[in-house]
């Protein structure tokens, strides 16, 4: 049976970037993604071009580009699930 399950979670900075916040948060979910059976990986979107070079250094690529209005940009990203001791 396929796992489709999807988990949500909005990550908006007030912090100053550059200081290493996003880090762990990414450590983290990808540990889970990674050692849940049948994840397929993580999905993201971003408003910001600035993300995108930390988001492909952390294994994603970018799936999308649309722009919404003259100051509303998304990016859809994703990175594949890397089998690591599932059962």
């Amino acid at each position: 049976m396929e796992n489709n399950a999807a988990r949500g979670l909005t990550a908006d900075s007030a912090a100053p970037l550059g200081r290493g916040h996003a880090s762990p948060l990414l450590h983290h979910i990808h540990a889970l993604a990674d050692l849940e059976p049948g994840s397929s990986g993580v999905s993201l979107s971003t408003e910001s071009g600035r993300n995108v070079k930390l988001y492909e250094h952390f294994g994603y690529h970018q799936l999308g580009y649309a722009r919404m209005a003259e100051e509303l940009e998304m990016r859809a990203m994703f990175r594949p699930a890397r089998l690591r001791n599932r059962a």
